[in-house]
Protein backbone atom coordinates (compact mmCIF):
# COMPACT_ATOMS: atom_id res chain seq x y z
CA UNK A 1 0.00 0.00 0.00
CA UNK A 2 1.23 3.51 -0.86
CA UNK A 3 0.32 6.91 0.53
CA UNK A 4 -0.68 9.13 -2.38
CA UNK A 5 -1.59 12.83 -2.47
CA UNK A 6 -3.83 14.35 -5.16
CA UNK A 7 -4.26 18.10 -5.61
CA UNK A 8 -7.84 19.02 -6.50
CA UNK A 9 -11.10 17.13 -6.06
CA UNK A 10 -12.40 17.77 -9.55
CA UNK A 11 -13.69 14.93 -11.70
CA UNK A 12 -10.10 13.81 -12.42
CA UNK A 13 -8.94 13.99 -8.81
CA UNK A 14 -12.00 12.21 -7.45
CA UNK A 15 -11.84 9.49 -10.10
CA UNK A 16 -8.12 8.92 -9.56
CA UNK A 17 -8.69 8.76 -5.82
CA UNK A 18 -11.51 6.23 -6.19
CA UNK A 19 -9.48 3.97 -8.46
CA UNK A 20 -6.41 4.13 -6.23
CA UNK A 21 -8.48 3.49 -3.11
CA UNK A 22 -10.00 0.45 -4.79
CA UNK A 23 -6.46 -0.86 -5.20
CA UNK A 24 -5.89 -0.52 -1.45
CA UNK A 25 -3.82 2.67 -1.37
CA UNK A 26 -4.18 5.47 1.18
CA UNK A 27 -5.09 8.58 -0.80
CA UNK A 28 -5.21 12.20 0.36
CA UNK A 29 -6.96 14.83 -1.77
CA UNK A 30 -6.26 18.54 -1.29
CA UNK A 31 -9.08 20.91 -2.25
CA UNK A 32 -9.21 24.72 -1.94
CA UNK A 33 -13.00 25.04 -2.38
CA UNK A 34 -15.69 24.32 0.22
CA UNK A 35 -17.17 21.51 -1.89
CA UNK A 36 -15.63 18.89 -4.17
CA UNK A 37 -16.39 18.44 -7.85
CA UNK A 38 -14.45 21.16 -9.64
CA UNK A 39 -16.24 21.73 -12.94
CA UNK A 40 -18.88 19.17 -12.01
CA UNK A 41 -19.81 20.98 -8.82
CA UNK A 42 -22.88 23.17 -8.29
CA UNK A 43 -24.10 25.85 -5.92
CA UNK A 44 -27.49 27.08 -4.71
CA UNK A 45 -28.67 30.67 -4.54
CA UNK A 46 -32.14 31.94 -3.64
CA UNK A 47 -33.61 28.49 -4.13
CA UNK A 48 -31.98 27.90 -7.53
CA UNK A 49 -29.21 25.42 -8.33
CA UNK A 50 -26.51 26.38 -10.80
CA UNK A 51 -23.92 24.07 -12.36
CA UNK A 52 -20.41 25.47 -12.32
CA UNK A 53 -19.15 23.69 -15.40
CA UNK A 54 -20.38 22.13 -18.65
CA UNK A 55 -24.02 21.90 -19.67
CA UNK A 56 -23.62 18.66 -21.64
CA UNK A 57 -21.76 15.39 -21.08
CA UNK A 58 -20.07 13.41 -23.85
CA UNK A 59 -18.24 10.06 -23.96
CA UNK A 60 -20.67 8.51 -21.51
CA UNK A 61 -19.38 5.05 -22.39
CA UNK A 62 -15.89 6.03 -21.21
CA UNK A 63 -17.27 7.33 -17.91
CA UNK A 64 -19.10 4.05 -17.43
CA UNK A 65 -15.96 2.07 -18.26
CA UNK A 66 -13.81 3.94 -15.73
CA UNK A 67 -16.31 4.28 -12.86
CA UNK A 68 -19.20 1.85 -13.51
CA UNK A 69 -21.00 2.85 -10.32
CA UNK A 70 -21.42 6.42 -11.61
CA UNK A 71 -23.94 5.57 -14.32
CA UNK A 72 -25.79 3.38 -11.83
CA UNK A 73 -26.24 6.35 -9.49
CA UNK A 74 -26.92 9.11 -12.02
CA UNK A 75 -29.56 8.94 -14.76
CA UNK A 76 -28.18 10.38 -18.01
CA UNK A 77 -30.75 11.72 -20.47
CA UNK A 78 -29.90 11.90 -24.21
CA UNK A 79 -29.99 15.41 -25.64
CA UNK A 80 -30.97 15.65 -29.31
CA UNK A 81 -30.67 18.17 -30.80
CA UNK A 82 -27.63 18.84 -28.66
CA UNK A 83 -27.56 22.57 -29.41
CA UNK A 84 -29.44 25.25 -31.30
CA UNK A 85 -27.37 28.10 -32.70
CA UNK A 86 -28.67 31.61 -33.37
CA UNK A 87 -27.14 34.50 -35.30
CA UNK A 88 -28.05 38.18 -35.24
CA UNK A 89 -29.48 38.05 -38.77
CA UNK A 90 -32.15 35.55 -37.66
CA UNK A 91 -30.39 32.37 -38.83
CA UNK A 92 -31.07 29.37 -36.59
CA UNK A 93 -29.42 25.96 -36.92
CA UNK A 94 -29.76 22.81 -34.80
CA UNK A 95 -27.23 20.00 -34.45
CA UNK A 96 -28.56 16.43 -34.42
CA UNK A 97 -26.83 13.15 -33.62
CA UNK A 98 -28.86 11.42 -36.35
CA UNK A 99 -26.99 11.88 -39.67
CA UNK A 100 -30.21 12.09 -41.70
CA UNK A 101 -31.68 14.82 -39.49
CA UNK A 102 -28.35 16.61 -39.54
CA UNK A 103 -28.11 16.49 -43.34
CA UNK A 104 -31.67 17.76 -43.71
CA UNK A 105 -30.98 20.66 -41.34
CA UNK A 106 -27.81 21.63 -43.22
CA UNK A 107 -29.66 21.49 -46.53
CA UNK A 108 -32.38 23.75 -45.09
CA UNK A 109 -30.10 26.37 -43.52
CA UNK A 110 -26.79 26.11 -45.39
CA UNK A 111 -27.52 24.58 -48.82
CA UNK A 112 -24.16 25.79 -50.10
CA UNK A 113 -22.54 23.31 -47.71
CA UNK A 114 -24.90 20.41 -48.32
CA UNK A 115 -22.94 17.21 -47.70
CA UNK A 116 -19.89 19.05 -46.33
CA UNK A 117 -20.94 18.78 -42.70
CA UNK A 118 -21.53 15.03 -42.90
CA UNK A 119 -18.22 14.44 -44.69
CA UNK A 120 -16.40 16.53 -42.09
CA UNK A 121 -17.96 14.57 -39.22
CA UNK A 122 -17.20 11.25 -40.92
CA UNK A 123 -13.54 12.20 -41.40
CA UNK A 124 -13.03 13.55 -37.88
CA UNK A 125 -14.96 10.61 -36.40
CA UNK A 126 -12.67 8.15 -38.18
CA UNK A 127 -9.64 9.95 -36.78
CA UNK A 128 -11.04 9.77 -33.27
CA UNK A 129 -11.73 6.04 -33.52
CA UNK A 130 -8.26 5.32 -34.89
CA UNK A 131 -6.33 7.53 -32.48
CA UNK A 132 -8.15 7.24 -29.15
CA UNK A 133 -6.23 4.09 -28.19
CA UNK A 134 -2.98 6.00 -28.77
CA UNK A 135 -3.87 9.38 -27.26
CA UNK A 136 -6.58 8.66 -24.68
CA UNK A 137 -6.41 5.11 -23.37
CA UNK A 138 -2.72 4.89 -22.48
CA UNK A 139 0.22 7.19 -21.69
CA UNK A 140 1.42 9.04 -24.77
CA UNK A 141 5.02 9.82 -25.66
CA UNK A 142 7.53 9.84 -28.54
CA UNK A 143 7.83 6.04 -28.44
CA UNK A 144 4.11 5.62 -29.12
CA UNK A 145 4.16 8.19 -31.92
CA UNK A 146 7.09 6.43 -33.61
CA UNK A 147 5.52 2.97 -33.28
CA UNK A 148 5.12 1.50 -36.76
CA UNK A 149 1.93 -0.16 -35.60
CA UNK A 150 0.27 3.25 -35.62
CA UNK A 151 0.90 3.76 -39.34
CA UNK A 152 -2.71 2.86 -40.39
CA UNK A 153 -3.99 6.07 -38.78
CA UNK A 154 -1.85 8.34 -40.95
CA UNK A 155 -4.11 8.45 -44.07
CA UNK A 156 -7.08 9.57 -41.97
CA UNK A 157 -5.00 12.20 -40.16
CA UNK A 158 -3.66 13.62 -43.41
CA UNK A 159 -7.21 14.27 -44.62
CA UNK A 160 -7.60 17.02 -42.01
CA UNK A 161 -4.14 18.56 -42.55
CA UNK A 162 -2.85 17.96 -38.99
CA UNK A 163 -0.08 20.57 -39.24
CA UNK A 164 -2.58 23.37 -39.91
CA UNK A 165 -4.99 25.15 -37.58
CA UNK A 166 -8.63 24.40 -36.89
CA UNK A 167 -9.67 27.63 -38.59
CA UNK A 168 -7.66 26.87 -41.73
CA UNK A 169 -9.24 23.43 -42.04
CA UNK A 170 -12.73 24.84 -41.48
CA UNK A 171 -12.17 27.45 -44.21
CA UNK A 172 -11.14 24.66 -46.52
CA UNK A 173 -14.20 22.57 -45.66
CA UNK A 174 -17.07 25.07 -45.49
CA UNK A 175 -18.26 27.95 -47.62
CA UNK A 176 -20.50 29.44 -44.97
CA UNK A 177 -18.73 31.70 -42.43
CA UNK A 178 -21.42 30.73 -39.93
CA UNK A 179 -20.54 27.04 -40.12
CA UNK A 180 -16.86 27.90 -39.74
CA UNK A 181 -17.77 29.89 -36.65
CA UNK A 182 -19.96 27.08 -35.28
CA UNK A 183 -17.31 24.38 -35.58
CA UNK A 184 -14.53 26.73 -34.52
CA UNK A 185 -16.21 27.26 -31.15
CA UNK A 186 -15.28 23.69 -30.13
CA UNK A 187 -11.75 25.04 -29.56
CA UNK A 188 -13.13 26.96 -26.59
CA UNK A 189 -13.85 23.68 -24.78
CA UNK A 190 -10.27 23.80 -23.51
CA UNK A 191 -9.86 27.58 -23.69
CA UNK A 192 -8.11 27.57 -27.07
CA UNK A 193 -8.50 29.76 -30.14
CA UNK A 194 -9.45 28.04 -33.42
CA UNK A 195 -6.98 30.39 -35.16
CA UNK A 196 -4.09 28.90 -33.18
CA UNK A 197 -5.26 25.43 -32.13
CA UNK A 198 -4.14 22.45 -34.27
CA UNK A 199 -6.70 21.01 -36.66
CA UNK A 200 -6.68 17.72 -34.73
CA UNK A 201 -8.99 19.40 -32.21
CA UNK A 202 -11.71 19.29 -34.87
CA UNK A 203 -12.38 15.74 -33.66
CA UNK A 204 -14.18 17.26 -30.66
CA UNK A 205 -17.10 18.12 -32.94
CA UNK A 206 -17.60 14.53 -34.03
CA UNK A 207 -17.46 13.31 -30.43
CA UNK A 208 -20.36 15.56 -29.42
CA UNK A 209 -22.37 15.66 -32.65
CA UNK A 210 -22.10 12.00 -33.66
CA UNK A 211 -21.39 10.01 -30.50
CA UNK A 212 -24.11 11.80 -28.58
CA UNK A 213 -24.60 14.26 -25.74
CA UNK A 214 -26.28 13.63 -22.39
CA UNK A 215 -27.63 15.67 -19.50
CA UNK A 216 -27.50 14.23 -15.97
CA UNK A 217 -30.86 14.26 -14.21
CA UNK A 218 -30.50 16.81 -11.44
CA UNK A 219 -27.81 18.78 -13.27
CA UNK A 220 -24.13 18.24 -13.95
CA UNK A 221 -23.51 18.77 -10.24
CA UNK A 222 -25.07 15.33 -9.72
CA UNK A 223 -21.85 13.83 -11.10
CA UNK A 224 -19.72 15.47 -8.43
CA UNK A 225 -22.19 14.41 -5.74
CA UNK A 226 -22.20 10.82 -7.00
CA UNK A 227 -18.41 10.62 -7.17
CA UNK A 228 -18.23 11.92 -3.61
CA UNK A 229 -20.65 9.20 -2.47
CA UNK A 230 -18.60 6.55 -4.24
CA UNK A 231 -15.51 7.93 -2.50
CA UNK A 232 -17.35 7.75 0.84
CA UNK A 233 -17.91 4.06 0.29
CA UNK A 234 -14.12 3.69 0.43
CA UNK A 235 -13.76 5.44 3.76
CA UNK A 236 -13.55 9.09 2.73
CA UNK A 237 -12.96 11.53 5.59
CA UNK A 238 -12.46 15.28 5.67
CA UNK A 239 -10.51 17.63 7.89
CA UNK A 240 -10.31 21.43 7.55
CA UNK A 241 -6.91 22.93 6.77
CA UNK A 242 -6.29 26.47 8.05
CA UNK A 243 -4.85 28.99 5.62
CA UNK A 244 -1.28 30.01 6.28
CA UNK A 245 -0.49 33.74 6.33
CA UNK A 246 0.80 34.91 2.95
CA UNK A 247 -0.18 31.67 1.22
CA UNK A 248 -3.41 32.47 -0.60
CA UNK A 249 -3.41 29.19 -2.49
CA UNK A 250 -3.32 27.04 0.65
CA UNK A 251 -5.90 24.28 0.65
CA UNK A 252 -9.06 24.81 2.69
CA UNK A 253 -9.93 21.15 2.90
CA UNK A 254 -8.11 17.88 3.37
CA UNK A 255 -10.06 14.94 2.00
CA UNK A 256 -8.71 11.50 2.88
CA UNK A 257 -9.35 8.03 1.61
CA UNK A 258 -8.58 4.95 3.61
CA UNK A 259 -8.30 1.50 2.02
CA UNK A 260 -11.53 -0.35 1.40
CA UNK A 261 -12.75 -2.11 4.51
CA UNK A 262 -12.95 0.94 6.72
CA UNK A 263 -16.41 2.30 7.41
CA UNK A 264 -17.45 5.41 5.46
CA UNK A 265 -17.38 8.74 7.24
CA UNK A 266 -20.80 9.99 8.33
CA UNK A 267 -20.14 13.50 6.96
CA UNK A 268 -17.81 14.53 4.16
CA UNK A 269 -17.84 18.28 4.70
CA UNK A 270 -19.89 21.03 6.29
CA UNK A 271 -22.13 23.04 3.93
CA UNK A 272 -20.59 26.42 3.20
CA UNK A 273 -22.32 29.17 1.18
CA UNK A 274 -20.68 30.26 -2.04
CA UNK A 275 -19.64 33.91 -2.18
CA UNK A 276 -20.40 35.76 -5.41
CA UNK A 277 -17.16 37.73 -5.10
CA UNK A 278 -15.15 34.56 -4.57
CA UNK A 279 -16.24 33.18 -7.94
CA UNK A 280 -15.25 36.19 -10.04
CA UNK A 281 -12.61 35.23 -12.59
CA UNK A 282 -11.62 36.37 -16.03
CA UNK A 283 -13.36 34.25 -18.70
CA UNK A 284 -11.22 32.28 -21.12
CA UNK A 285 -13.68 32.14 -24.00
CA UNK A 286 -16.80 34.12 -23.16
CA UNK A 287 -19.16 35.35 -20.49
CA UNK A 288 -22.06 33.44 -19.00
CA UNK A 289 -25.21 34.90 -17.50
CA UNK A 290 -26.94 32.50 -15.12
CA UNK A 291 -30.68 33.01 -14.77
CA UNK A 292 -33.07 31.03 -12.59
CA UNK A 293 -36.79 30.72 -13.42
CA UNK A 294 -39.38 29.28 -11.07
CA UNK A 295 -41.20 26.26 -12.45
CA UNK A 296 -44.69 26.95 -13.77
CA UNK A 297 -47.15 24.72 -15.54
CA UNK A 298 -44.94 21.66 -15.11
CA UNK A 299 -42.12 23.10 -17.26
Amino acid sequence: MKRIAIIGSGIGGLTAGILLAQQGHSVTILEKNPVPGGKVASFRHDGFTFDLGPTLITLLDEMERIVPALTQMVRFLPVDPSCKYFWSDGTAYSTFADPQKSAAETERVFPEDSGAVEQFLRDTGEIYRKTKALFLLKPFGPAQLANIGNAPMLPAMLRIHPLGTMAAELRRRFRSPKLRQLFGRFATYNGSSPYRAPSMLNVIASVELRMGAWYPAGGVGAIGTALAKIAASHGWQSTPIPRRPGCSAAAKRLLEFKPAGFGPATSLWKPMPWSATAMHAGPTSGCLLRLGFPRRGGC
